[in-house]
């Protein structure tokens, strides 16, 4: 995980959102409970939002592309993302909030650390995190918007990928790893739900990227791998029936995107695709193919900051 402008297709940007636990406004611009489509220019350092309620596009300045990751959320609670970044150099949060436009600053964390900002108490809003690592373990601070207090978890190794997500339901982000095994085969995901406590599931391999979604609706995270080749394998284990699902979709070089678009409350499977500035999308809703032109070479796609 890197700084935006260091950033390589698939291992993600930043860490935060997703569809479930208050991250389901993470990429919803406008409210009407569908991601839009939205990218990150390093030219003026720009976000660009296609807003799906009308299908019209904004600019906004927000972020410097050496030193910040993206981040948005619903700081503010309004249903509404918020474009927001994290900057490593002092360790602070800087948000846009869509409910009065005001520009905030909320200084947590420090160099090195991870975002990974999420609805961790409950409350409709996204929280300030980050995961800092000791050099042997991982150590999680949430800023909980509930109660304005901090806390702090010891939760995983220094070689893990991160992995949060609302794995029991309970509408509350869940600390979660992925632990490569010996020479990256098979890995486990280690969990500390906020409801059922601690969980582990064996999935996938440790080379595999994280990147998860509520595949099927069910409003509990689901375990998602993108395995890259010639042709990309999504790998999917369903929390509604135990079973899973194989996705080709993308190619080694383009950035992973997934998100719920269509607004059915599932995430589709999607990427972006640099040289032609397309996201490419299955659609949960019928499973048919979505292609929608918007960005251009260089530009980041937003979505991109729910993969590990």
């Amino acid at each position: 995980v890197s700084p935006i402008g260091a950033s390589a297709p698939l291992r993600g940007i930043a860490i935060s959102g997703g569809t479930t636990a208050g991250a389901t406004n993470a990429l919803d611009f406008d409210g009407d409970r569908r991601a839009d489509y939205s990218v990150f220019r390093d030219m003026g350092n720009t976000w660009f939002i296609n807003r799906s309620t009308n299908n019209s596009f904004t600019g906004t300045s927000f972020g410097t592309i050496s030193t910040d990751f993206l981040t948005p959320g619903d700081y503010d609670g309004d249903g509404r993302a918020d474009i927001a970044v994290w900057r490593e150099t002092n360790g602070t949060f800087f948000s846009l909030r869509s409910s009065d436009n005001v520009f905030v600053g909320f200084q947590f964390g420090q160099r090195g650390d991870q975002p990974v900002p999420r609805d961790y108490d409950g409350d409709g809003r996204t929280d300030y995190a980050v995961v800092r690592n000791t050099g042997t373990n991982l150590t999680w601070f949430v800023f909980n918007s509930a109660t304005n207090s901090v806390r702090q978890e010891n939760f995983g190794l220094s070689t893990d990928n991160l992995a949060p997500g609302d794995y029991d339901g309970d509408g509350r982000s869940d600390l979660g790893v992925q632990r490569a095994g010996s020479g990256q085969q098979q890995a486990t995901f280690f969990f500390l739900q906020s409801t059922n406590g601690f969980r582990a599931v064996q999935f996938g391999l440790g080379s595999d990227i994280v990147v998860p979604g509520d595949y099927d609706g069910d409003g509990i995270s689901d375990i998602g791998l993108l395995r890259e080749g010639s042709q990309n394998n999504w790998f999917i284990l369903l929390s509604s029936s135990g079973g899973f699902r194989n996705v080709q979709l993308g190619t080694s070089d383009h950035f992973s995107a997934q998100a719920d678009y269509d607004g059915d409350g599932s995430t589709d499977v999607a990427v972006w695709v640099p040289e032609t500035g397309n996201f490419f999308v299955i659609r949960s809703a019928n499973g048919g193919l979505l292609t929608f032109q918007f960005g251009q070479r260089g530009d980041i796609p937003v979505a991109n900051f729910n993969s590990y």
